[in-house]
């Protein structure tokens, strides 16, 4: 794999949902462009602890491949969901290490 030390700001599809349907059922709004996101931004290899943790495959080793690590990416990554937050009362309601737990117990049926 590349490099899994960067940072993103993930967040639960659900959510994602939730901030959709209050932009599109907002009688009106006071913007043109909304970010639909978390606020925080979590490494690639704490997804990864948390995916073996919830698997309990804390045994997994992954190895860096130095021909998939991009030298211009950038390290951290985060947007800013004050718009949605202060004019739709949005927030994100589940926890990334919640969001891992459930996507392994549905793939696992």
């Amino acid at each position: 794999m590349g490099n899994i030390n960067t940072k993103r700001d993930y967040t639960d599809v659900r959510d994602i949902v939730n901030a959709y349907a209050k932009l599109a059922l907002a009688p009106t709004l006071s913007h043109t462009l909304y970010n639909v996101c978390s606020g925080k931004s979590i490494a690639g290899s704490e997804i990864l602890d948390m995916l073996k943790s919830s698997m309990n495959k804390e045994d997994v080793q992954c190895e860096v491949d130095p021909a998939l690590v991009r030298p211009t990416d950038i390290m951290d990554i985060y947007g800013d969901s004050s718009r949605l937050r202060t004019e739709l009362n949005w927030q994100p309601t589940h926890a990334i290490d919640q969001t891992v737990k459930d996507f392994v117990a549905d793939a696992s049926k």
